[in-house]
């Protein structure tokens, strides 16, 4: 049995969320709004949007959340 705690901060200001709403037991943050979108083709992870060429790419937050600390510490440096 390991004898070490595992501490992470994920650096996530809650400001971000004021206001928000959220359901169920996990939480999960309600969107409102009715769109017609359509899904892109192509999803760049955000710890690769520079390693690709494609001009019609979309990134993709859905990772690991140490990988975009740099946003959520700064969202104001990314417009």
């Amino acid at each position: 049995m390991p004898k070490h705690k595992q501490h992470i901060y994920d650096g996530f200001p809650p400001e971000l969320v004021e206001g928000a709403s959220f359901d169920g037991e996990l939480e999960i943050p309600v969107i409102k709004g009715t769109w017609n979108l359509t899904p892109p083709h192509f999803l760049c992870p955000f710890s690769r949007r520079g390693a690709t060429r494609m001009r019609d790419e979309y990134i993709c937050f859905y990772e690991f959340d140490l990988k975009f600390k740099p946003v959520i510490a700064n969202a104001a440096n990314y417009p």
